[in-house]
């Protein structure tokens, strides 16, 4: 029941993850034409900033929530998380009226050159402030194993404001930066509210007993992962900011494309390691046998990126048509050399998760700001020599290099099962099937989307082919569909 569980909060992660990427193209549509060039290239430069700041501010305690609450105590995981998230909610709070108040936010902008928009940028860090807090409860929804509470919730922080802008610019046909910053600081007032609501009983548990615990054992995990944390954001946007200085917007552009493909065919496959994370969690605290899960974390998730890859490598050019025109083009060798980084960026989330488990937090974040380190020459030494390749290669090379690190830190905690993974059959099959569809070479829309279509039977029927799942797992995969509306009510039933 429980692995059916998990295979019902694997569908609904796609189906979230599906409906975000849905509405990414729509959102940017709208962007560009409802907001003028100068005010769309602000909107990302405060987009940068919540997504990092968010990210940091949380001093690593989503990741210690996860990691160490799953599995625990009902009560004492109550009284930890509420005492954490009261810490995080003064802490940040305390923080914001610290910038707002003092000349520090009008320096900040006057360095940027964005002194005009002190009003757009107030409202950026009251996002930061609740995006920390809806970081926090998304983890702990995750540590009770609440997947499917916490995508509603993830849904509705992410995704309502983007709604709500899109179809505010099909009306009205014009945008301001103001207003869609503020839709999108109601978006995330909304989920925290639907939080807050829901989880009152709690609340008044934690308010009537007042007893806080647990912070400084939470601090002492997490914040060590500033360092990684801040490391990672370094490589994958510090590249950008670099080829803006060497070569212009222009290259950034085409970079920022290739590599946004790139992370799509990541994230598909991470979706699946973060679900089963509590459960892997819960079995290492618990002394239970955690390495199925792990196993079938990388199963499952090489079973969707590879294909993913050689699907793309095969009609890199085809797609970039299909979704941005020729003009983009130039990205398509680039989409080549981002592909390994794929597949270290997910070893290196695996191995991340290892270290997670056994709280080396300090040497994870040694290893990322290591990786940071390596990463800003590299960049600075090969895309004067290689331009756009060059800053892939810089980002290949540094996940190497902390792929490497983990690894062998690693390779003796995680044993593969090899005869239940069985990647060479899966690499059969996508290479067979990224063949055919290499040579059969679509030239319209309706065709690419048909053999793309085509693709994906044909990857399928091998899988079937060469038994890559077990009768089990057969089974268990033929059940899901006819539990979807029982499992919803039984969900929503609960929830009342």
């Amino acid at each position: 029941m429980k692995y059916q569980r998990i295979s019902w909060q694997i569908a609904i992660s796609y189906l979230n993850l599906a409906l975000t990427l849905l509405l990414g193209p729509l959102l940017i549509a709208s962007l560009t034409r409802g907001l003028s060039i100068s005010e769309y290239g602000v909107y990302a430069i405060f987009s940068a900033t919540i997504a990092t700041l968010v990210v940091i501010l949380d001093f690593g305690l989503s990741q210690y929530i996860v990691t160490k609450l799953s599995g625990i105590n009902s009560k004492k995981r109550l009284n930890t998380f509420y005492s954490l998230l009261t810490f995080l909610f003064f802490s940040i709070l305390l923080l914001f009226l610290l910038i707002t108040l003092t000349p520090i936010d009008s320096l900040f902008l006057k360095i940027l050159n964005l002194s005009q928009y002190h009003s757009e940028f107030t409202l950026i860090l009251l996002m930061i402030v609740i995006g920390v807090q809806i970081r926090v409860i998304n983890s702990y929804l995750n540590s009770k194993k609440q997947i499917e509470y916490q995508n509603f919730i993830t849904f509705i922080d992410r995704s309502l404001w983007m709604i709500i802008v899109i179809i505010y610019f099909f009306i009205v046909g014009q945008l301001t930066l103001y207003n869609v910053i503020l839709i999108w600081l109601i978006g995330k007032l909304v989920a925290l509210s639907i939080f807050l609501i829901g989880a009152w009983k709690e609340i008044f548990t934690f308010i009537s007993k007042r007893k806080f615990s647990n912070i400084y054992e939470g601090l002492k995990f997490g914040v060590p992962l500033i360092p990684s944390l801040v490391g990672i954001w370094i490589i994958l946007i510090g590249d950008r900011y670099i080829l803006t200085f060497l070569e212009g917007t222009q290259s950034v552009g085409f970079y920022a494309f290739a590599f946004s493909i790139a992370s799509i065919i990541l994230t598909l496959g991470v979706v699946i390691s973060e679900v089963l994370f509590p459960y892997i969690s819960e079995r290492f605290h618990k002394k239970g046998n955690f390495m199925i899960l792990f196993n079938a974390s990388i199963k499952y998730s090489m079973m969707i990126i590879l294909p993913a890859a050689a699907g793309i490598f095969a009609m890199k050019e085809e797609i970039i048509t299909m979704v941005s025109g020729p003009a983009y083009l130039n990205s398509a060798p680039l989409i080549i050399w981002l592909i390994p980084y794929v597949l270290l960026a997910f070893f290196t989330h695996i191995f991340y998760q290892n270290m997670l488990l056994r709280s080396r937090t300090i040497l994870l974040g040694t290893i990322f700001a290591m990786g940071a380190l390596i990463n800003i020459p590299l960049n600075l030494f090969l895309i004067p020599k290689f331009s756009l390749v060059g800053a892939a290669l810089a980002t290949v090379l540094t996940y190497s290099f902390m792929f490497l690190i983990l690894y062998l830190y690693s390779r003796k905690q995680l044993f593969l099962d090899y005869s239940f993974i069985k990647i060479e059959r899966i690499l059969i099959s996508t290479i067979i099937m990224a063949f055919l569809v290499y040579i059969l070479n679509p030239t319209t829309i309706i065709t690419k989307l048909l053999v793309i279509s085509l693709g994906a039977i044909i990857y399928g029927s091998l899988v079937l082919l060469f038994k890559i799942f077990s009768k089990k797992e057969i089974v268990l995969i033929k059940s899901l569909p006819k539990k979807v509306f029982t499992r919803i009510y039984d969900y929503y039933n609960a929830a009342k």
